[in-house]
């Protein structure tokens, strides 16, 4: 019989009220010569952990960090951050992940604010930092790594990393100093022990996709008990989810997102499941990615999988054939509409995903969705989402199954006047776990606005999501929630997606024109399906006037995105919405105009 949600927060708080990093090494302490990380060849164990960490948390201790301080970082997903994480929660400190291409004066904010002169950067950033790091040489130390560090001898995978992977550079001065020499400062401090700490305490601080506002992404501040908690119900015997030792997990989400920092690493790092570190980010590498580390479980976001998936049937399949361990295919972060769903299941069995897993000649892996969002952590789950869709699809429903919330999480849907909607009536997204976040980093006006109260009183963390709960409390996210939009744009985008044999994806995005708003719902057709434009754009159009009334057709315009433009891939490996916004309304179809009635109009391109 599984834990109820009472017993399992007891045992945390009686059991595991300590810090992260000794979570982990409690857990294992039996197995320290158990393979937990593998870069690119170079497989690290869990006392291989515990040492580079303890010989950095002796650096950190030697050169004054106390409990309480606050370390920023500037690190891909390379063995070193694991040791920094882990060093940081040893001594009690905070680390705040951040990445070079954030805007250059909010960066040297960030770092001015945090309460220690550290600063971790990895070689390959320096150019783009050097201003940064010049106006910082009076109060700070640069410490630089490169990914080169940790990799094997003998690197079979040299190629690989050279082809994809941007040079590190080098700059001296008198505040920078190299990963090595800072270590070699701490091993003769004797005196180091793991920090008392409290499950509430902060440690770390992540960031958002940056979609409100480019280059400056909100800082999201997380407690321990975010980590422990979330580990814990992961646990097969609480979650009765498949044990994640018997798999390996890769991802090439942002190492400063909280997604990945918890998902891929955290989760992994507590249960036992093996993680690949691979620094490369661009999503057209993202294949090769889950073909040369032989991953199980693999999550990215949609904007990622579907431009690999493109690229596989447009060239790629050559170079990688199959993808025979690639079993549990995480789509996450964005909207995940049936037309992609219906493409990425078609590719995972033309690439035969997982049968090497499976013992079957023919792929069985169907895409798995998870998520919520980095101020709540991921809470929701569905695995091969498409078996629990046709029991739906047969009595009638439209809307692909909802993701299961974990039993700690509390989720509500509500309208506009704080009243609780009704089974699958839309409305804001809400939730409340011990996994939300403390707060907004430096940022007491966002975190004020991040809280909201309900009709009865209740206060809620906002998803910032329109979305919905079915009668089993299974949750679907729809599109950003907003109060000022005269149309919510997923709503038309659902609309226009109902057609999933001719259209794979949708985004609409408002864009302000002859100084009114309209619409402009950008479209790819789906794969291989025949597309004459006028009739599928006509067709959505009648779906969009029917739900709407006539009025849409003067304020809808549509933007065909050919399969090798594809969508436009913001630095967080999503959908770039603002560059949407910004392109000039071109190559467009309009409604104008018919002859057949005076009411109804036809779809021109102009």
């Amino acid at each position: 019989m599984r834990m109820t949600r009472e017993e399992v927060r007891k045992e945390i708080d009686t059991k595991r009220n300590h810090s992260w990093a000794e979570e982990i090494f409690r857990r294992h302490a039996n197995e320290v010569d158990r393979v937990i990380i593998d870069y690119f060849g170079k497989e690290l164990t869990y006392k291989d952990l515990f040492n580079e960490s303890m010989k950095m948390a002796k650096a950190l201790k030697q050169n004054g960090v106390k409990k309480g301080d606050e370390i920023v970082v500037c690190l891909d997903r390379i063995p070193e951050l694991v040791y920094l994480l882990l060093a940081c929660s040893i001594v009690g400190a905070k680390i705040n992940v951040i990445s070079e291409k954030f805007e250059k004066n909010y960066v040297k904010d960030i770092i001015s604010k945090a309460n220690s002169k550290f600063v971790f950067i990895q070689d390959n950033k320096l150019e783009k930092m050097k201003d940064v790091i010049s106006d910082l040489r009076d109060s700070n130390t640069f410490i630089t790594v490169s990914h080169e560090r940790s990799l094997p001898e003998d690197n079979k995978f040299e190629g690989v990393i050279d082809a994809w992977y941007k040079k590190g550079t080098k700059l001296s001065g008198d505040n920078i100093t190299d990963y090595d020499s800072f270590v070699e400062t701490g091993k003769d401090y004797t005196d180091i022990t793991f920090e008392k700490v409290d499950l509430e305490d902060p440690f770390t601080v992540t960031y958002s996709s940056g979609t409100t506002k480019k280059g400056f992404p909100k800082g999201i501040v997380h407690k321990i008990r975010h980590y422990i908690t979330m580990g814990r119900y992961h646990d097969p015997e609480v979650s009765g989810l498949p044990s994640l030792k018997n798999y390996c997990t890769y991802s090439n989400i942002p190492a400063y997102s909280n997604s990945w920092l918890l998902s891929a690493l955290s989760d992994n790092l507590i249960l036992g499941g093996k993680i690949i570190l691979d620094p490369i980010d661009n999503p057209e590498y993202f294949l090769m990615g889950v073909k040369l580390h032989k991953s199980h479980v693999n999550i990215a976001t949609t904007t990622t999988w579907i431009t690999a998936a493109l690229n596989y049937y447009q060239g790629d399949k050559e170079i990688i054939e199959y993808l025979p361990y690639a079993l549990f295919n995480f789509v996450a972060g964005e909207q995940f509409s049936a037309g992609e769903e219906k493409f990425l299941n078609n590719f995972f069995k033309d690439s035969k995903c997982g049968v090497k897993v499976t013992h079957t000649p023919i792929s069985v892996a169907k895409a798995c969705t998870a998520g919520a969002d980095c101020e709540h952590g991921s809470v929701f789950i569905k695995l091969f989402r498409a078996i629990f869709n046709k029991a739906l699809y047969r009595i009638g429903r439209s809307e692909p199954a909802g993701m299961k919330p974990y039993d700690f999480v509390d989720v509500q849907v509500l309208r506009r006047d704080g009243t609780y909607c009704s089974p699958l009536e839309h409305g804001r997204l809400v939730a409340n776990s011990d996994c939300n976040m403390i707060g907004y980093n430096h940022n007491e006006e966002a975190t004020e606005k991040f809280y909201i109260k309900d009709a009865y009183g209740k206060v809620w963390g906002d998803m910032k999501a329109w979305g919905f709960k079915d009668e089993k409390g299974d949750v679907s996210m729809k599109g950003r929630y907003s109060d000022n939009e005269l149309i919510p744009t997923y709503l038309i985008a659902d609309e226009i997606l109902k057609d999933t044999k001719k259209i794979m994806s949708c985004e609409v995005v408002p864009v302000e024109y002859n100084g009114t708003t309209v619409y402009v719902a950008h479209v790819m057709p789906q794969y291989r399906a025949s597309f004459n434009a006028e009739k599928v754009l006509n067709s959505a159009m009648q779906r969009c006037i029917k739900k709407f009334g006539y009025g849409i057709q003067n304020i809808l315009y549509f933007r065909i995105r050919s399969l090798e433009e594809k969508f436009p891939i913001s630095e967080s490996s999503k959908r770039d919405i603002k560059a949407l916004e910004e392109e000039n309304l071109e190559n467009i179809y309009v409604a104008e105009n018919s002859n057949v009635n005076s009411e109804q109009k036809v779809m021109i391109k102009r």
